[in-house]
This record gives structure tokens, C-alpha cells and sequence, in this order.
């Protein structure tokens, strides 16, 4: 059975052709005029829609933006961290340490979108890529130690909350999951690249959170 023609994609058949011929390295003139009329000005600012990008810098500058928009207060949480003697920590363009999904300064508000960075508890869903909402935070000496996430999936999280049930009582209404700062080892690299092996290794104490208004294709395919 040979299948000539696929109704699936209805009016986007077009488009989809054009595709599948640039994935063949095709590129007509046409099709490339078909392409160029595709681009939009449009800031693409929508808090129900995911901004994709090539790059770590780009989505959290879409990130930074959104965040801007919410009306909430800002806050602002400072990573600790623990490097050896003589090795200071690498901060990349998108605010990250070491190239790692770890905020040096963590910003956030509430109502912003998020996601968790680390696997926390894999029975419990509470994995890396889950997303959410922030619907509260929790402070500690003036500091917080604790923020407060609505996940998507309101089975996410449902062991932890046990846990903690006067949170999980307070928060009841948003079925919100307490998040605390974790520490997190980083096997750190020479300027080369290689890895130093456990001879040389780092700790961060942060949150396991990174804003979620964006993300590159990457992290999408591998999520």
C-alpha cells in the first residue's frame, strides 16, 4: 500500500508539503516567498502559549518579559553557592550557573508560569518538566523557603503535599505543592570542556525552578 495523498493536514496540506521538501534540503523560490510571508512582527506576548526558541538567552529574555506584565510584586531570590578554592562560578548570558537549568537569581512572581528543573520525586510526578503556576510563597526570616505551585496535573505532587498538610491546608483551594530550595552538586568542567571528575565539585542551594513562558526547541524535544 502506497499512500499518495494525506488529507490530514486540510487547509495546512500547503504548508506541510513545504516543509517536508525544505527537511529534503528543496528550496524553490516559491516556496521561499511562501516562507518570508510567514513572518510576523507580532511580539508574540501570550501567557496561554509556549514561545519557542533557539537559543537559552532568547527564552529567558521572552521569559523576563512576561514576567514584566504580571502585576504582582517581584521577587527576587539569590542562589547560594559553594565553589572550590580559586574557582569562581560561571553565570551565562540567560542568568544560569555553569550551564546547568539552575537560576543564579531566581525571579518571580505570583501567577507566573513554571516549571520544575530537577527530579524531585518520580513517583510522585514532582519530575523535571513539570509545569505549573505560582500561587503563593512562604517566608522564613524574611527570606522565603518556600514557594507554592499549582501544577497541571493536580495529581502532581499529591505525596509531598501529605507531607506538609498545613501548607497543603492553606493552599488547598489552588491544590499547591511546597517547592524548597534543594542543594545540587555540579561536577564542574575544565575551560576546555572536559569534566574535572569528583575531584572538583560545586554546590548550589536554590530552588529546582525556571520560568516557563518559553523554552528552545531542545528542551521541548527532550522533555
Amino acid at each position: 500500500m502506497i499512500l499518495e495523498f494525506n488529507h490530514r493536514q486540510g487547509e495546512s496540506k500547503e504548508w506541510a508539503n513545504v516543509l517536508n521538501q525544505f527537511r529534503k534540503g528543496i528550496v524553490t523560490d516559491e516556496n521561499y516567498e511562501l516562507l518570508k510571508d510567514r513572518v510576523t512582527e507580532d511580539p508574540l506576548l501570550d501567557f496561554d502559549a509556549m514561545f519557542i526558541s533557539f537559543t537559552n538567552t532568547e527564552t529567558q529574555t521572552h521569559n523576563e518579559t512576561m514576567l514584566d506584565m504580571l502585576p504582582s510584586p517581584l521577587a527576587s531570590i539569590n542562589s547560594v553557592k559553594m565553589f572550590p578554592k580559586g574557582r569562581k562560578p560561571k553565570i551565562t548570558k540567560a542568568g544560569t550557573i555553569e550551564n546547568r537549568q539552575i537560576m543564579d537569581v531566581l525571579d518571580l512572581k505570583i501567577g507566573a508560569r513554571c516549571l520544575l528543573t530537577s527530579n524531585l520525586n518520580t513517583v510522585d510526578e514532582l519530575v523535571n518538566g513539570a509545569a505549573g503556576s505560582i500561587v503563593g510563597f512562604e517566608t522564613k526570616d524574611n527570606n522565603i523557603n518556600c514557594i507554592i505551585i499549582k501544577f497541571d496535573s493536580p495529581s502532581c505532587g499529591q505525596q509531598h503535599r501529605e507531607k506538609f498538610p498545613q501548607l497543603a491546608n492553606k493552599y488547598y483551594a489552588e491544590n499547591g505543592t511546597p517547592i524548597f530550595r534543594q542543594e545540587i552538586e555540579i561536577t564542574l568542567n575544565s575551560n576546555k570542556g572536559k569534566s574535572l571528575g569528583r575531584g572538583s565539585v560545586a554546590k548550589v542551594h536554590q530552588f529546582p525552578i525556571m520560568l516557563n513562558y518559553g523554552s528552545t526547541a531542545h528542551r521541548i524535544q527532550v522533555g
